[in-house]
């Protein structure tokens, strides 16, 4: 499966001009999709990165995760325990485009991703 963004969700909008600062610099793509797509180990693993003062990469919500990404395909962007169906997630985030990837508990299913029912 080659994941687009006519196949994902996506939100983007015009970064309007800072007033006396001009354009912001740096904007992202994010990929929305549900928190079924990773396993309970997954969850576990973000949960304890989201609370990790010295991490920045994830960051933990109520419903979900957030989870930046780095523009290639680096090992930085794994970690140890990862499940290889979220190793499979970030890869095709990654190859779309995306920067970000928005785990929520409300987000759309994405045919031809693993599912867990946790």
């Amino acid at each position: 499966m080659t994941m687009t963004q006519e196949t994902a969700t996506t939100h983007t909008s015009q970064v309007p001009a800072f007033a006396g600062i001009g354009k912001v610099a740096e904007t992202y793509q994010v990929l929305a999709v549900s928190t079924g797509h990773i396993s309970e180990q997954d969850n576990l693993l973000l949960l304890e990165a989201a609370n990790d003062p010295d991490e920045t990469m994830v960051m933990g919500r109520k419903t979900g995760y957030f989870i930046k990404l780095y523009a290639d395909d680096t090992p930085l962007n794994y970690r140890h325990g990862h499940s290889e169906a979220l190793k499979r997630l970030i890869r095709l985030a990654l190859e779309a485009g995306f920067q970000m990837i928005e785990l929520d508990a409300d987000a759309s299913m994405i045919d031809g991703l693993d599912v867990f029912d946790w």
